[in-house]
């Protein structure tokens, strides 16, 4: 009997990749190719394949335009969308001129030279499934039957499936790869960015934010998300165990796709399990990769099999990779590319498998394939170019198979039994269709036949469950007798089957587990889920601990979290699973301690908790915190979170006193608590409830008594805003000290921490620990500790290291400098695997050592703002504070007294260093002060940013408004500080003010811009004493907040894997000029709120209707939609556009180094 695993690893080393190409590297990083466009022939002389392969063309222009995706029939033709559209859709209510082409090889020759029109007027059609009565495809904004009632391979009757999908925010990613996956569903991606409600016939509805997965019935009557998460999926495929796996840019390349996971988007969250397991960490130098292809059939030699093949359309290569297995986790194993390409107009967007064994490729031939690096009318963009490619192997022993499948029922049963995937699928959809080929008799009769190959008793089971005469069988469960594919299948089906046959399936599946096999494991436990039991949550628990446990399988341990958390949205359950939680909060739990696993259950479940919405999952999760007051702290800040994301008005009110009871001396926890509790109530309400209000007033007031008793501390920061953890180290005096540390960050990380600034002492001493390098090598003086002067940023003084684990004492005299504003700053410079981290501590000035006084003094100000209780001058004087947290604490008054101006204003002087402008007189109203006379000086310190930087600020509020007219008719402000502002203004101000500040902005942009062009400043920099290790910190600093590289920092924006290959003089120009061209997906939007207030950031909508909106620092503020009033979206990108400004030319061409080669 033939065995559908693949060959080992090991019998794989044969595999060779294809050779480098011969065009310049650096040509394929350019968002426009500089290179001439090339016939099919002439590229085709550019490609490079492995030993035995060959290309040849199969299509091109003009048979075909710009092909989007490709499938096959059961005839051995192509159809493939095609579109002169894209990336533009054809207007409203106007024919679009793209196609469904129907392509054919009538001589054998390798070449399609029959070409049909099958449907026109489509309007950038994309995914593309042949069926027994026509096609279904993707066209804007639709999925559709496209119905041949008379066999002449043109269309008669278009029926819409589903739809209407959004479009609004994007064209090139939308619905695509829809693939049947002989399960009763048709499988699909839906692109990036767009937001999409599409409810099917019978009620079934799904959202779709930006990239996710979905599947539906092939009459459109039912719809089901499928995974949510991943950015712009394009390109699916599966193995032969019937797992999914889908290409996609800006996440990772390859995704295995796990029902009912959710995986990273830009800077969304995941659904309360976390994401699901990444299977790869490499990126094969690009976020732009397109089309996916796992190979199963015999036509490529085995080394060349049961391999994952990707398109990679800015590299201009096909990628590979191998699957290795820990249990049922996948991980992708990178192999040499299988293709490359001397032309780097070659871009692969689709890759099927053909009926012939051989792989057919399209290409989206173009100069351009950026759809936001680029902009959308660039005349570069190619129109009318597409080819398709077939790859075959020509080696000795390899036969080719007819194109078309066998029609005569007696040689049917080979097409079933096929080794290749797509015959063997298109054989079971001519089966379901037709039940002449195969009767289900005998379907039944071969599947129970084991002398029958493996493959085709898969595809009877196949047949039987689209016909509706699947049913379970306890035989097929049997180790030693069913080969492990048909049991996986088998398992995997059963799912699909109605609920008390499943019910019934798990009575015996709750007995066999676990299973050899560990792919029959993870759907098991699937089917468990499906069956929604609390009696099975206790058997899935053992599952979930293979994450960290041995052996070690962190797939199916996401699976039975899924499946737990798909038990616990049946309230029945879940209050069957969580009854004695509610019996613990009427009486505490007392007597015997329950046993380990009891205890371990009832943690999985309140983790499990988190990814439940209900209010019933909220109050259980508060009680079983009040049950467990010790309780990891990470764990219990986690549950109060999801109580109160899904918590009523009570069960805020009831989380706080929870609160109190298991943290009765954490005021910390009792504030950041209460922040959120705030945030959420006042989501649905204009002020808080009178219990909470009180809360607050009297967490206010005994925060005030702490910091009274407390002595003054300086805060230290990254360039996040986060300080490094402390650990402790022995001193040479041989005595334990607590230090900061880079050390808790991973030797591996690299990054400044700066102190608040302070008036220098006459000298300063402190331990130093760490270390710049291995032992016995030349030290690096990468890490070190500098006093840096505040107003001029001079290092005054520097230690480094002392290369050793033991604290070392350093003393500096500073007589020389003392009463300067200085700062310390704690650099770790060092990337290195170990000897790369120090620390520092036990300072002689005992503000600058660890202190949870800055903690308290945030939460302090956090209550302060919201306005619950007054402070006044005499509240502030009497606190133990330094000059910079007075200032900080007096925004905050200023902020919950409601002088939103003042405190804008205040908060500018503290970013310029004019602490003495923020004194009491801000607060006092008696006199009131003169805001106009006020912000002379702090205008006079202001760089032009600086100014834009204020005036955008003030540009928020209606009495903001009206003091920037007065400032910039006085001539504080420069008219240019109107420049990069945008034109929504809160509604209070007159119409005469109105129209003076859009006046100001609209002459500021047309003002000359007297920078240099960034492309002339790239040009001149010197890349000779550019410092790429500065660039390194540059990137931590300014890039990290919001892009990724190399899988560190945060998804909001691109990752910059893919942006970094287009050289310096282009990267240059996008980190100088980011608002030349930006995709609508990453264009600012200004809110006017309905406080009359105006927050400008990158808006994203959020599944639950809220909206969240990141700010240029990174950081995300959500608030419910119900709250905006009006919305204008600009033309300009969140990247700040000052980086001309805050980068010298060293700064930016040591940044432009490090990208280079990161």
């Amino acid at each position: 009997m033939a065995s559908l695993h693949r060959s080992s690893i090991a019998e794989e080393v044969t595999y060779l990749g294809a050779i480098e190409p011969t065009t310049a590297e650096e040509i394929y990083g350019q968002g426009v190719r500089e290179t001439p466009w090339l016939s099919p022939s002439d590229e085709q002389q550019g490609f490079h394949l492995p030993p035995g392969f060959s290309i040849s063309l199969f299509a091109s222009e003009p048979q075909i335009a710009k092909p989007m995706n490709m499938a096959w029939d059961a005839r051995g033709r192509m159809w493939v969308t095609s579109s002169k559209e894209y990336p533009y859709p054809a207007a409203a209510g106007t024919p679009g001129g793209d196609t469904i082409q129907i392509l054919e090889d009538m001589d054998g020759d390798g070449r399609a030279d029959k070409s049909t029109t099958f449907a026109d007027g489509l309007n950038i059609p994309i995914g593309i499934l042949p069926v027994k009565d026509g096609v279904i495809c993707y066209s804007i904004p639709n999925l559709w039957l496209l119905r041949d009632n008379d066999g002449d391979d043109h269309v008669d009757e278009r029926v819409l499936l589903l739809g209407p999908f959004d479009t609004s925010r994007d064209t090139h990613g939308m619905v695509n790869s829809l693939t049947n996956g002989q399960d009763g569903w048709i499988y699909a991606c839906h692109g990036f960015n767009n937001q999409s409600l599409v409810t099917a016939t019978d009620g079934s509805r799904v959202q779709l934010i930006s990239g996710n997965t979905f599947r539906f019935r092939e009459d459109g009557s039912r719809i089901e998300q499928f995974t949510s998460g991943q950015v712009n999926p394009f390109g699916m495929t599966r193995d032969e165990w019937g797992n999914w796996y889908s290409a996609d840019c800006h996440s990772k390349p390859l995704t295995r796709l796990i029902h009912g996971a959710s995986y990273p988007s830009f800077g969304r969250p995941h659904d309360g399990l976390g994401f699901a397991p990444p299977m790869m960490r490499h990126t094969h130098g690009s976020t732009a990769i397109c089309g996916l292809l796992y190979y199963q059939a015999e036509q490529f030699p085995p080394a060349y099999r049961h391999l994952l093949y990707s398109g990679n359309v800015m590299t201009s290569r096909i990628n590979c990779n191998a699957l290795e297995w820990q249990g049922a986790t996948a991980e992708a194993k990178e192999q040499p590319d299988f293709l490359t390409s001397d032309d780097p107009w070659f871009r692969p967007n689709d890759i099927q498998l053909g009926c012939d064994g051989a792989m057919y490729v399209s290409d989206f031939y173009n100069r351009i394939i950026g759809h936001y690096e680029v902009p959308l009318d660039h005349p570069g963009r190619d129109r009318s170019s597409g080819r398709i490619w077939k790859i075959s192997y020509n080696g000795s022993g390899v036969t080719k198979p007819p194109a078309g499948l066998a029609i005569d029922p007696r040689n049917f049963t080979n097409e079933l039994a096929s080794t290749n995937e797509t015959r063997r699928c298109l054989a079971i959809e001519l089966a379901v269709a037709d039940k002449t080929r195969l009767s289900s008799a005998a379907a039944k009769s071969l599947l129970s036949d084991a002398k029958q190959s493996e493959r085709l008793r898969i595809s009877c089971m196949e047949v039987l469950l689209q016909r509706g005469q699947l049913r379970f069988s306890p035989e097929l469960l049997n180790e030693t007798s069913t080969p492990p594919h048909l049991m996986v299948r088998h398992l995997a089906l059963t799912a699909e089957l109605p609920l008390e046959q499943r019910r019934d399936a798990a009575r015996l599946i709750r007995e066999k587990l676990p299973f050899a096999e560990p792919q029959a494991n993870l759907v098991a436990v699937q089917l468990l889920g499906s069956v929604a039991s609390a009696g099975d949550i206790q058997q899935l628990a053992t599952w979930v601990g293979l994450t960290s446990s041995s052996p070690h399988d962190p797939a199916i341990s996401h699976v039975a979290r899924i499946a737990i958390r798909d038990i616990l949205r049946d309230e029945t359950q879940l209050a069957l699973a969580t009854k004695h939680w509610a019996d613990w909060a009427k009486q505490p739990t007392t007597g015997d301690t329950p046993a380990a696993d009891r205890v371990t259950v009832d943690r999985i479940v309140a983790e499990t908790l988190l990814a439940v919405p209900s209010s019933l999952a909220a109050s259980r999760l508060l009680d079983y915190v009040a049950a467990h007051p010790n309780s990891d702290g990470k764990f219990i800040n986690a549950a109060l979170a999801a109580a109160t994301k899904h918590a009523d008005a009570d069960l805020l009110e009831r989380l706080l006193v929870t609160l109190k009871k298991v943290k009765p001396n954490s005021l910390l926890d009792q504030a950041q608590q209460f922040e959120r509790v705030c945030d959420v109530y006042l989501g649905g309400h204009t002020e808080l409830s009178p219990p909470l209000r009180s809360f607050g007033v009297e967490l206010q007031s005994e925060l005030a008594t702490q910091l009274r008793s407390t002595t003054p501390c300086l805060t230290w920061s990254d360039a996040r805003g986060n300080d490094w953890a402390t650990e402790s180290r022995e001193s040479s005096a041989g005595e334990a000290v607590r230090l900061r540390s880079s050390f808790t960050r991973g030797e591996k990380y690299t990054g400044e921490l700066s102190s608040e600034p302070f008036a220098c002492p006459d000298r300063l001493q402190f331990l130093l620990a760490g270390h710049n390098g291995l032992p016995g090598k030349a030290d690096q003086h990468k890490n070190y500790i500098a006093l840096q002067s505040v107003p001029t940023g001079e290092q005054l003084r520097q230690a480094f290291p002392p290369r050793n684990d033991t604290a070392q004492p350093v003393q500096w005299s500073l007589s020389d400098v003392a009463g300067q504003m200085v700062r310390l700053v704690l650099n770790d410079g060092d990337d290195g695997a170990s000897f790369a981290w120090l620390a520092a501590g036990q300072f002689s000035l005992d503000a600058l050592n660890p202190s949870n006084t800055a903690s308290k003094l945030d939460a302090y100000m956090a209550l302060v703002k919201r306005g619950l209780q007054p402070v006044d001058i005499a509240s502030i004087e009497s606190l133990p504070l330094s000059p910079q947290q007075r200032g900080e604490l007096i925004i905050a008054a200023l902020t919950g007294s409601g002088q939103a101006t003042e405190a804008t204003l205040a908060a500018q002087a503290l970013k310029l260093g004019r602490v003495d402008l923020v004194t009491s007189k801000l607060i006092s109203k008696d006199p009131p002060l003169d805001l106009l006379e006020w912000s002379k000086p702090l205008a006079a310190s202001a760089t032009l940013n600086q100014q834009r930087e204020m005036a955008g600020e003030l540009l928020r509020t209606a009495e903001g408004c009206r003091l920037l007219r007065k400032l910039l008719e006085n001539g504080v402000l420069s008219p240019l500080s109107m420049r990069l502002n945008e034109a929504l203004l809160p509604a209070a101000i007159s119409a005469d003010t109105k129209q003076y500040l859009q006046d100001q902005i609209e002459q500021a942009r047309k003002s000359p811009d007297t920078q240099i062009s960034s492309t002339d400043r790239v040009s001149k920099l010197n890349w000779d004493t550019a410092d790429p290790e500065l660039g390194k910190k540059l990137q931590q600093q300014h890039c990290a907040p919001c892009h990724q590289l190399r899988g560190q920092g945060t998804l909001i924006g691109p990752q910059l894997d893919g942006a970094i290959v287009r050289g310096p003089q282009r990267l240059g120009e996008d980190i100088l000029a980011p608002n030349t061209n930006v995709d609508k997906a990453f264009r600012v939007t200004a809110l006017l709120l309905d406080d009359d207030t105006v927050l400008t950031g990158l808006v994203r909508d959020a599944e639950d209707g809220s909206l969240m909106v990141t700010g240029q620092d990174g950081k995300v503020q959500q608030l419910p939609a119900a709250r905006v009033v009006d919305r204008r979206e600009s033309e300009q990108s969140l990247m700040p556009a000052n980086f001309g400004e805050l980068l010298d030319d060293h700064q930016l061409a040591s940044l432009l180094k490090f990208l280079a080669n990161p």
